[in-house]
């Protein structure tokens, strides 16, 4: 479920705003859960493209660049 992966990455990972706080999470109101926060503070975008961020520091997919830049090289 990719969905629930790019929550977990932005749950885990992010350390401002810290979806984990569970002062903000019971202060929100609205959640019952970081999951549910993710969602309630983020536009969808904004939790895709977070989520790649944070891979992308985190050196995900690096492997996949240097072969894609490899065989450009040998063209």
């Amino acid at each position: 479920d990719v969905k629930k992966f790019n929550e977990l990455i932005i749950i885990n990972h992010c350390i401002y705003p810290n979806f984990k706080d569970t002062e903000w999470l019971n202060s929100s109101g609205c959640a019952t859960n970081p999951g549910e926060l993710v969602n309630r503070t983020l536009a969808a975008g904004e939790i895709v493209n977070l989520s790649e961020q944070i891979q992308k520091l985190s050196g995900f997919g690096e492997e996949e660049q240097q072969e894609e830049i490899e065989e450009i090289k040998n063209c």
